[in-house]
């Protein structure tokens, strides 16, 4: 089977999602699939894809950035789609979904939308301001392209429960499969010193990883870290956001008192992120709302307990197999859960770390992912010929 996956950039510092693409294109290759990726990328822009993977990068477009218009990704659809038996769109409110609708339905070429959380009421009206754009982007294109979509993907029951709105607006057809990941790479060294000089070995420390955005709740990250009575546990911050947020939070650590606690390391990838994450205390995800949470699997895969809210979609799973503690998004729960993983013995806190990586094993492996696609790309009947195939 051939799939393409359409996305507006495959930057790593865009966070979970490009590590979906880079993940699930892996695997499907490793069930027998050809992929191909297009995106609207300079070369020098993305990550290293795993061999065997193409992708054909367009160039940033011109005009719009932010919503990504590019006619050259138009032209390419119309020139190369139909070479394709099925295209997975990521995300919405960008031309990516747009470009689908307009040629995609008429090549007789199937389209799947991975929603990425952005149906659910909390994405669609988070930002007041942006809700006359989205209302109207929604009547005139948005409802279209997810009404013709073969598909739209959702990453947990969580998340069609909350998109349900927009689900019961569009009569989508709406399928829930779960986000997976590969299993996390073998590090010959695991120090965190070498990355971030400021961890001192033997003080435990706390880790934010990821996009740096108001919704991930990293203020109350910090507010319940100058809370606390352990004066040597650090907060380590990795990730990049807009530039005046960045600047929020320094502001907001200095103002706490805590600047000797935290340390702000820019964003990680490769040998530096896993060694951070397998050397955490515990991820610290303390969110206003997420859809999956790839940071959060990442630390389940190496058996980083997690500490997380009931607003992200998988605090149940976390819950059920007692790989972290689960809390309210406010600072005095998320201090409470702190102090609680603190004040462990040894012994149990070990059995935290032992369940983490049973529950990645049990719930999030990548292969599950894959398969669970193609068995919902074979109930699709491409309408194109082979023979009219390029």
């Amino acid at each position: 089977m051939k799939v393409l996956h359409v996305i507006s950039s495959l930057a790593s510092k865009l966070g979970g999602t490009v590590e979906l693409v880079r993940t699930l294109s892996a695997a499907l290759l490793g069930q027998g699939c050809s992929v191909t990726i297009v995106s609207l990328d300079e070369d020098r822009d993305i990550s290293t894809l795993p061999r065997g993977i193409s992708h054909v990068a367009l160039g940033r477009p011109r005009l719009n950035i932010r919503y990504s218009f590019s006619l050259r990704l138009l032209d390419w659809l119309s020139c190369n789609a139909r070479a394709f038996d099925v295209v997975i769109v990521h995300g919405i409110w960008q031309f990516a979904s747009l470009a689908a609708l307009i040629r995609l339905p008429a090549l007789g070429v199937p389209y799947v939308i991975y929603a990425h959380g952005m149906l659910t009421d909390h994405s669609l009206f988070w930002i007041k301001t942006k809700i006359p754009k989205k209302l109207f982007y929604w009547a005139f294109v948005e409802r279209h392209t997810l009404a013709n979509a073969a598909a739209v993907v959702f990453t947990s029951e969580w998340e069609l429960l909350h998109s349900r709105r927009a689900a019961k607006a569009t009569k989508l057809r709406g399928v829930v499969i779960r986000n997976g990941l590969a299993a996390a790479p073998r590090l010959e060294s695991q120090e965190p010193e070498q990355f971030c000089p400021q961890v001192s070995q033997g003080d435990p420390y706390f880790l934010c990883l990821g996009r740096l955005d108001p919704v991930k709740g990293l203020d109350i990250a910090l507010r319940s870290l100058a809370s606390i009575e352990f004066p040597r546990v650090r907060l380590v911050i990795a990730g990049t956001g807009e530039p005046g947020y960045e600047q929020h939070l320094r502001t907001l650590v200095s103002g706490l008192g805590i600047s000797h606690r935290v340390d702000f390391v820019g964003h990680v990838q490769g040998t530096r992120k896993w060694a951070l994450v397998r050397n955490a205390h515990a991820l610290m995800a303390p969110s206003h709302h997420e859809n999956f949470g790839i940071a959060i699997v990442e630390a389940l895969s190496v058996g980083c307990p997690v500490l997380t809210t009931r607003n992200v979609a998988i605090w149940q799973e976390i819950e059920r197999f007692q790989a972290g503690l689960i809390f309210g998004a406010d600072v005095n729960e998320c201090g409470g859960a702190i102090r609680n993983l603190l004040q462990l013995d040894p012994k149990e806190y070990l059995r935290y770390r032992d369940n983490a990586l049973s529950c990645f094993d049990h719930e999030f492996s990548i292969e599950v992912t894959a398969r669970a696609l193609l068995h919902l790309f074979g109930t699709f009947r491409n309408t194109q010929s082979d023979t009219k195939r390029p």
